[in-house]
Formats: structure tokens, sequence, C-alpha cells
């Protein structure tokens, strides 16, 4: 009786100390959504084993959603010599692909007779980058579309100073366009590191998401409050729970990125974000459930 006894307790307090061990994910008011949502980094992420697609591509994308379950995506968006938004990461093709010069200087026509090279897409040969209204398309015949965030990568150096005011404006004017074409204002939004870039696409539309890409402190809550932003992406590294607790008293959303191996990914959890971003969605929906 006294070994039952002891093995019962042994066990129990197991139980206890891993209870204590796990953030009270379910039971928390906190999360502005209810539970933490887990968002994919450029689609499936970048470089991961499991992931055999490149970054920002269709496949790395649907992947994402379709087959590791993500809540959502981030996603990298850049506009092209005509106007044409494209999901690609760096300033210049060549980085991926067999196209070589920079993204502002090509045109849609170009891009669709380029291919990811061959050491960058393993199961899809052929495949080219994404247009950003082809993606929004896809999802919007969801029942209930993922979340998509696009960040905005404003690549100055390819274009002459004269061009910048008009390339920042053509952005805007797309991106607004494809959010409402697809009435996709409840599951698609967007961020930047550039405040004055986020305040033209209010202008546009003042009911578009916007999140502000900084460190959580004093300055970055006090801009998303006056200028109306929903919330801010942080690095992992670079935030404690206690900025995330700052930036929700000011009714802010945050979202985490840079979790991708299994230390960081557990402390992000227990920093409770709204949101991670990840390159390791199945490691880290893996984490919530446990």
């Amino acid at each position: 009786m006294a070994k039952g006894i002891s093995v019962l307790s042994f066990v129990l307090i197991g139980l206890f100390c891993i209870t204590c061990n796990r953030p009270d994910i379910e039971k928390t008011n906190s999360l502005r959504f209810g539970k933490m949502l887990v968002f994919g980094h450029g689609g499936s992420g970048f470089g991961i084993i499991n992931t055999p697609n490149p970054a920002n591509s269709t496949e790395s994308i649907l992947e994402a959603v379709n087959f590791h379950g993500a809540d959502g995506v981030e996603i990298d968006v850049q506009i092209l010599k005509d106007s044409i938004l494209v999901v690609y990461h760096d300033m210049d093709f060549s980085t991926q692909t067999n196209l070589i010069g920079c993204v502002q200087q090509k045109t849609a026509e170009e891009v669709k007779k380029s291919t990811y090279r061959k050491e960058f897409i393993a199961t899809h040969k052929g495949s080219t980058p994404a247009f950003l209204n082809d993606i929004i398309a896809h999802f919007s015949s969801y029942p209930t579309p993922p979340h998509i965030s696009i960040n905005v990568h404003l690549h100055y150096d390819c274009l002459e100073y004269p061009l910048w005011e008009s390339y920042d404006m053509a952005f805007v004017n797309n991106l607004v366009s494809i959010i409402n074409k697809f009435n996709a204002h409840s599951w698609v939004w967007i961020e930047s590191e550039i405040p004055h870039f986020l305040n033209k696409i209010q202008q546009r539309d003042s009911t578009i998401w916007l999140f502000y890409i900084a460190d959580i402190n004093d300055e970055s809550v006090n801009t998303c409050v006056k200028n109306g932003f929903k919330g801010i992406v942080a690095s992992h590294h670079k935030t404690s729970k206690e900025n995330i607790q700052h930036a929700r008293s000011q009714s802010l959303y945050v979202s985490l990125y840079n979790a991708n191996i299994r230390k960081d990914i557990k402390l992000a959890i227990n920093k409770l974000p709204d949101f991670i971003q990840t390159d390791n969605i199945l490691l880290t929906k893996q984490y919530l459930r446990e």
C-alpha cells in the first residue's frame, strides 16, 4: 500500500511540475484572439529541412496552410517596374532565381519566364515567384481564409531619388486595391518598419490593420498609439514578457519573429505573444499542444 501511494505521489508531482513549467495559454485573457496564432515565416520557412520549397513561393505558402496547419503566413512583398506586386524577399532576383537584376527593374512578364534555381526547389521544378494578387485570390475562396501578414520590403537602392515617392504611392495603391478587391480586411494586414509608409496606407484605407516592425519600448508603443496602428512585430530575442504586457496595456497586438529552434520557440511561447512567426510551424504547434 505504501509503495502504491509512493508511486501515485511521484506521478502527481510530475504532472504538477509539467503544469508549472507551461504557460496557462487557454485560461489567460491577455491573448487578443483567445489563443496564440502560429504564422509560417515566408510561407513554410527559410531553409528548413522538412520544407523543400523556397521561402515565399506559392508552394511554400500553400504547404504552410494546407499541410502544416499554420493559422497564417508572413510573406515578403515588393513592387515590380510595371507596379505588379511580387512575393519575394531579397532586393535582387539572382539570389534564388535564374533572373538577374533588381526586383524594381523587372516586369511581371520577365518574372513569369523565370524559375527558381534547382538548388532552391526540390519538388516543383519550374516554379516561378508568386504574385500577391494570385495568393490573395486563392485564399479568398477558402470558407475561413488564413491570416496573411504582408511584410512590405522597400528597397530604394536600385531607384533614383526622384522616383521614390511615385514608387511608394504605386506600392500603396496596389496593396489597398488588392485587399479591397477581395474584401480581405478581416484576414490580411500589412507590416513595415517604416511608419510613414504605413501612414500612407492608412490615408487610403483606415480599415486595414497595420503593424509596426520595431523593438518594443516606450517610443514604438507611442508611435503605434499615436498613428492608430494595430500592433508591433518584434524580434523574440529583444522582447521580454514585460515588453509584451506594456504593449498590450495599450491595446496593441504583438507578433514575435526569430523563434525557430526548440529553445527559442519555448521561450517565445512563455512570453505569451498574440502571434509567433516561425520557420518551424510543426514544432511550434506541437509545443502549444503540449
